[in-house]
């Protein structure tokens, strides 16, 4: 007799494996009859909800939602958890749970794989631990007897297995001595293969997801980046230098921005404030604005960072810190929409000198800093340092060179005054030979020279000739009578 391939009795699925269609499946159900079989067949039909359930894309912690409720719903468990491996594989952390309370969970979210435990033996081993009685419990982990609530009578862990490698471990926990049956132990590791297949997707796309947006980051910060570059580079003026910076941060980057510099004296003034919402009252000048503590305080965000040149990030301010962010004494009581939630600090530093910083204020509306934004505000605060050192250098030059020119001028001044008085005397030095008797020179190739041709020869001097009064009362005695 010809067998008919539809009356024979269907062979049992491995764990994670679908029907093929849903008239197999409705098919299947019916040929169960047995009690073993009809349990195997709610099983299965868990199995399939389940695979339906993991096929978006999920988070762990989705993931780990969906797998507990319906391992402790199919078993009718009393209470279950999920928890994956720490990166270094040292601990495990319980990503979800359920039906415990609230301060055994505390107290178990994160469990050393050192610890005998069920969970943790299951994850080392890489196979299922089953304890089925209290009194089993007492015996193989003793230690854990404080742990063991009234109504918890049989355990059992499943490791998360990805090429024979265990990632975490689903624990169950039921409420009546358990003996489990091939059916129960079947089911419960095809549901943690397609536990760990759904956390591995998800490990996956969330991986993806990151990439994703550490890519659109990246590229936002390189344009942002390139723009300072070319605004701050062309800029050799410090107020329009600090101008161009304020307007690059807000709003875009954040919702109220400080500029702090250290001044001649050796304190900080704040030099620019801008704000995407306005104050409640109108600031002072900039140049008056001080710091509303007193500057040597060590606790002070802003001081420490120009003092250490670290950057500073507060993803939450305190009060105390937002105190130093106060841009006059009228805003220390600031409303909901201008008072500082989030804070970078990041220093204005240029070879290895700092000389102020800027400081970056969510206010309002709602967002917080990260890493990834510090990094940017570490670049950004560089190229605006640079361009006002350059803007500075740029500065002083001009003062050197209009000193150097006032310098330049009076000394030709000097010089002109001196030519003048050269132009007008020619002096004669040195010893002069002259005859004792009729007061001739002797020049320099020996002839003898009436002074007065000496001395027009070696000097500008010309003379004009008179008669003194001896010379004429010798020479013209008669006009000068006894």
């Amino acid at each position: 007799m010809a067998s008919n391939k539809h009356t024979r009795a269907p062979r049992r699925m491995l764990p994670g494996r679908r029907p093929k269609n849903r008239r197999y499946y409705r098919w299947y159900l019916s040929q169960t009859n047995r009690p073993a079989g009809r349990q195997w067949a709610e099983l299965v039909t868990r199995l399939y909800n389940l695979s339906a359930a993991l096929s978006e894309d999920l988070a762990p912690s989705q993931v780990a939602d969906i797998v507990i409720r319906h391992s402790v719903l199919g078993l009718g468990a009393r209470a279950g958890l999920v928890a994956l491996l720490s990166e270094d594989r040292d601990a495990l952390h319980m990503v979800r749970s359920i039906g415990y309370p609230n301060e055994q969970a505390e107290r178990w979210s994160v469990i050393p794989t050192t610890t005998p435990s069920p969970l943790a033996d299951a994850v080392r081993l890489a196979q299922p631990v089953l304890v089925t009685s209290l009194s089993e419990m007492q015996t193989r982990y003793h230690h854990l007897s404080p742990e063991i609530r009234p109504g918890h009578l049989a355990w059992a862990a499943i490791p998360l297995l990805l090429d024979d490698r265990a990632i975490g471990a689903i624990g169950l926990t039921f409420a009546e001595t358990r003996d489990f049956n091939p059916e129960e132990l079947e089911f419960m590791l095809a549901l943690a293969g397609q536990c760990a297949q759904a956390l591995e997707r998800a490990r996956l796309y969330a991986a993806e997801a990151w990439a994703r947006d550490a890519a659109t980051v990246a590229q936002l910060h390189l344009a942002v980046l390139a723009e300072a570059g070319k605004h701050l580079a062309l800029s050799l003026d410090e107020e329009a230098t600090l101008a161009k910076l304020q307007k690059m941060i807000v709003p875009v980057f954040a919702d109220q921005c400080c500029i702090d510099l250290l001044v001649e004296t050796g304190t900080v003034r704040r030099v620019l404030y801008s704000g995407a919402n306005p104050l409640p009252a109108p600031p002072p000048p900039p140049i008056e604005l001080v710091y509303p503590v007193n500057p040597h305080a060590p606790d002070h965000p802003v001081l420490k960072v120009i003092r250490t040149g670290t950057a500073k990030l507060l993803p939450e301010l305190t009060e105390a810190q937002v105190s130093a962010f106060a841009f006059g004494v009228n805003s220390l009581n600031q409303s909901p929409q201008t008072k500082p939630e989030s804070a970078m600090i990041v220093p204005l530093s240029t070879q290895g000198h700092t000389f102020g910083a800027v400081s970056f204020l969510w206010a309002g509306s709602g967002r917080r800093y990260e890493p990834a934004d510090l990094a940017l505000a570490k670049d950004l605060a560089n190229r605006a340092a640079l361009a006002l050192n350059n803007a500075r250098l740029y500065r002083r030059a001009l003062a050197e060179i209009a000193e150097r020119k006032q310098a330049e001028t009076a000394l030709q001044a000097k010089n002109e005054q001196l030519q003048q008085a050269l132009d007008q005397v020619k002096t004669l030095s040195g010893l002069l030979p002259i005859c004792a008797n009729c007061n001739k020179i002797r020049d320099d190739q020996g002839y003898w020279q009436e002074v007065t041709v000496y001395i027009k020869t070696h000097s500008e001097v010309d003379f004009t000739h008179g008669i003194c009064p001896d010379c004429l009362q010798t020479l013209y005695p008669d006009f000068y009578g006894p």
